[in-house]
């Protein structure tokens, strides 16, 4: 599987498991163009607010490509419940706190988990975006995080994610 650095380059990444078949993929593939308006319906776009490829996949270039359909402001706005338990199920432990940080200009995923070390401190778990997609997305589906999250914060459920956009918004656009 690849690991994007910049929007028209990738390196592939061994460790990283595929997860869809060739098999699979082919059968996404085929569905999609039986659907009335094609697969347009399962891509995403940039998100109108761009960002660099090392904000989103670290190591890459620092600078912003704008989408020339989508100008920056016009992303939509998302909202996405993490519920208490699945968050436990995705991390093996249940999560006490989570936040968006920004580490040398590229976003990541904070999660403080109950889970203690020998020294007695919290366990915190630092996830790139492609990382916390992963996790959240084999559990919750891969509409949990739609984009990187601008803020994560405590609900009585869980946790509630927000970000802008419906893509990794580096400015590889598939939406029309």
């Amino acid at each position: 599987m690849p690991r994007w650095l910049q929007p028209d380059s990738s390196v592939n990444d061994r460790n990283m498991a595929a997860e869809l078949s060739d098999q699979e993929w082919t059968q996404a593939v085929a569905g999609a163009r039986d659907q009335p308006r094609g697969p347009d319906l399962w891509t995403a776009d940039c998100g109108g607010d761009p960002v660099s490829p090392h904000f989103v996949w670290g190591g890459g270039d620092l600078r912003v490509r704008a989408c020339p359909r989508h100008p920056t402001g016009s992303g939509r706005v998302w909202r996405r419940e993490w519920s208490t338990a699945d968050l436990t199920a995705v991390f093996g432990v249940r999560p006490e706190a989570i936040d968006v940080a920004i580490v040398d200009g590229q976003w990541m995923l904070r999660v403080r988990l109950a889970s203690r070390t020998a020294s007695g401190s919290a366990t915190t778990v630092a996830l790139t975006y492609d990382e916390a997609h992963r996790r959240l997305a084999a559990r919750m589906g891969w509409d949990a995080m739609p984009a990187p999250a601008s803020r994560v914060s405590r609900t009585r459920a869980g946790f509630m994610a927000e970000g802008t956009g419906f893509g990794h918004r580096v400015g590889l656009c598939l939406g029309r």
